[in-house]
């Protein structure tokens, strides 16, 4: 674990690799056997033949000498397809490339989860987070079927579903209805198979039958390897889990094959109550957790990568749904409460398998914890199971990105007997874990040039804090780290104003936000774009961006009525220096993170509101200034022609005249450059005289 020297340096860029699963045609299965948490796993599932490494810079994959857009890629006969979006919150896109590189198709989608090919890599299916999507690849054609996400297709194109909301089994234009949940479905010599916890079911004659059922535990695991089918059996005791495999090659005779046992860690070691461990006055009420990474450590320096509700941008901006907790390959994570499973689910390819579990088993609303980035043959349970806090729910898997394997860990609710991969996310996970330790605060940066902060009037043109007036809008830039170098977003914000004359004496004082609001993207709305537009400034000058090489967080701080809830009122709110008399002032903005952590920046700013004669300043488009704001020459222009006498003049912001200029211009149009380098920084007003009026248009000196 580092030690606190270690984990303040922080380096200026972060170099990364990807490292994505192809699937070849050419792989082969040469053996199979039962892992210790209930899995079939092939020399292909082992990915020792199929694994290739690929560079990904961004949003681009390097392949075969070919720069191919995308996070996950497989090739198929009729091309190459590649994935990218690969968080629940994030839109996904589906695109088709030649063998040499050419893009011929693509289109997106809300989420592209369980994405799976039929054996000949002709048809591809997945889950767009409302219905499946049947894919024919050479054809470029989609077919949209109500369903959840368990599925399969053959090499015909023919798919076979469960539709949880009608309790039914489908297949070629068959419809059965069921009484227990369909958990797995696959095709063994080209009949799709009907997994339940207690039966393996086929379809014949329109009717549903049962060719085997569970004599003890439940059905678990199933997979086809050389034209013979391979069942687990998960049998629950008191320390451990037992599974036991059988086989089968004409579906009447099952067989024997082999058992591997996995032990319960809540039954070999004790938990200390949270009670005797929450020494943090901060700690939010309600439920606390443990860490889910070194659960059984009574403190932890956990280094984190990400945090909640965090600026993202790998092509499309979004705000991040979890926390990103960093550990080692095949790291072991627990269940921080007791649950019961409601999904497992990839959202694109084998670095993006996560669990689901809810605190009650309920199909109402119900809260729980999502957990990702997992070894997809490392959950030692399934759809419908119960889990015990405490407990190894998986591995982490080797993601892709060099120094960032980690479990994406978030608070979610949703509702329904399993859940489709379109909950919501909510609250700082970090904030409930009363183990970790982070004695690191936040960090303040220049929000623009030299200064602390940054200041925007309603019109987006920048102000000089020496010559502040009317509404702005108040921008700082800072960021956390925990235990880690990378930087991460900060957990709440506020900020106050006194007078110079009086620093102890509070003018204002005044919550901006906390970063623990609902996070979705499912419901297609324009919630989640709003959300993040009122919290982070991504104009030309304070940008904000969140990637594996560049993280600057630029916060709208006087987006803020206030409360604790962001809407549409708070993107109106302004902080207003009409409400204050002209005069020097100290602007104060305090961060803190989830272990309470705070810190405090600040800077000396200037209020001059004794400007009248140009508060309503003309916007005529006849007018182009450009640049706006400048630095030192200033390109002007009429529009129209002109056929009398101009007279240019340029104020400062008490009237005063620092430039002059006139001319006849006879049925031409107006143009000249004008050099104000000598000028202060500050706001001016362009006054144009022709024939009688005045054409007013305001400029800023940056």
């Amino acid at each position: 674990m580092p030690n606190e020297s270690s984990i303040i340096k922080v380096p200026t860029m972060m170099k990364y690799k990807y490292v994505i699963v192809l699937l070849l045609l050419s792989c082969q299965v040469f053996g199979q056997y039962l892992n210790n948490t209930g899995h079939f796993i092939s020399d292909a599932t082992k990915r020792v033949e199929c694994k290739v490494n690929l560079t990904v810079n961004g949003s681009e994959i390097e392949y075969k000498d070919l720069k191919l857009k995308g996070n996950s890629l497989y090739e198929t006969p009729s091309g190459i397809i590649t994935l990218s979006g690969d968080d629940e919150s994030v839109s996904s896109k589906i695109r088709l490339y030649t063998l040499d590189g050419e893009e011929i198709f693509n289109k997106t989608f809300k989420d592209i989860i369980n994405f799976s090919l039929s054996s000949n890599k002709h048809f591809a299916a997945f889950h767009n987070g409302q219905q499946i999507e049947l894919f024919d690849i050479a054809n470029r054609t989609f077919k949209s079927i109500n369903g959840s996400n368990v599925f399969s297709v053959n090499d015909q194109g023919q798919l076979a579903w469960f539709d949880e909301d009608n309790s039914t089994i489908n297949f070629d234009n068959q419809s059965m209805k069921i009484s227990e949940p369909v958990y797995k479905i696959l095709f063994f010599n080209n009949r799709p198979l009907f997994i339940s916890k207690s039966s393996i079911l086929v379809i014949e004659d329109n009717i549903s039958r049962t060719i085997y059922s569970a004599q003890e535990g439940r059905f678990f695991d199933a997979a086809v390897f050389k034209d013979k089918l391979y069942i687990s059996i998960k049998k629950e005791l008191a320390k451990e889990f037992l599974f036991t495999s059988l086989s089968s090659s004409d579906l009447k005779n099952f067989n024997n094959e082999e058992e591997t046992h996995f032990p319960l860690a809540s039954a070999a070691q004790k938990i200390k109550q949270h009670s005797q461990l929450n020494t943090r006055e901060d700690l939010p009420k309600g439920e606390l957790i443990r860490t889910p990474l070194n659960y059984y450590s009574d403190s932890v320096y956990q280094p984190v990568g990400n945090s909640y509700d965090e600026m993202q941008d790998y092509g499309d901006p979004y705000l991040h749904p979890g926390v990103d907790l960093l550990g080692n390959y095949l790291q072991e994570v627990y269940s921080v409460k007791k649950g019961y499973v409601k999904s497992i689910l990839t959202t694109g390819g084998y670095p993006y398998w996560r669990i689901a579990i809810s605190n009650r088993d309920i199909s109402e609303d119900s809260q729980g914890y999502l957990y990702a980035h997992l070894e997809e043959t490392s959950f030692p349970y399934a759809v419908g199971d119960s889990v015990n806090e405490g407990d190894v729910i998986g591995q982490l898997v080797n993601f892709p990105v060099q120094g960032f394997v980690h479990c994406h860990f978030a608070r979610i609710t949703d509702k329904g007997i399993t859940w489709k991969g379109d909950w919501w996310t909510f609250d700082n996970p970090l904030s409930y874990m009363s183990t970790l330790i982070d004695k690191i605060p936040p960090t303040f940066e220049k929000a623009k040039g030299n200064d602390e902060f940054a200041y925007r009037d309603k019109d987006g043109i920048y102000l000089s804090p020496n010559d502040l007036h009317g509404k702005v809008k108040v921008i700082s830039k800072v960021y956390d780290q925990v235990n880690s170098p990378w930087h991460i977003g900060v957990n709440k914000l506020s900020y106050n104003l006194s007078s110079l004359a009086s620093p102890q004496t509070i003018l204002l004082d005044s919550f901006a936000y906390e970063f623990n609001f609902y996070n979705d993207y499912y419901e297609g709305g324009s919630y989640y774009l709003d959300l993040l537009n009122t919290l982070y400034s991504r104009d030309v000058y304070c940008f904000s961006v969140g990637n594996y090489d560049n993280r600057d967080f630029y916060h709208i701080i006087s987006n803020s009525d206030g409360n604790d809830t962001i809407d549409v009122n708070d993107s109106k709110q302004y902080f207003n220096t009409g409400n204050f008399p002209d005069g020097s002032y100290i602007f104060r903005v305090f961060a803190s993170d989830a272990s309470g952590n705070s810190t405090m920046d600040s800077m000396i700013i200037t209020i001059n509101n004794t400007i009248t004669a140009y508060n309503n300043v003309s916007k005529d488009s006849l007018i182009s200034i450009f640049p706006n704001p400048f630095t030192s020459e200033v390109s002007l222009s009429l529009q129209n022609p002109v056929n009398k006498q101009i007279v240019l003049s340029v104020k400062n912001i008490i009237g005063e005249e620092v430039y002059s200029y006139s001319d006849i211009n006879s049925n031409t149009r107006f143009k000249k450059s004008i050099d104000l380098n000598k000028l202060p920084n500050g706001v001016y007003f362009l006054d144009i005289l022709i024939d009688g009026k005045h054409l007013v248009r305001k400029m800023v000196k940056d």
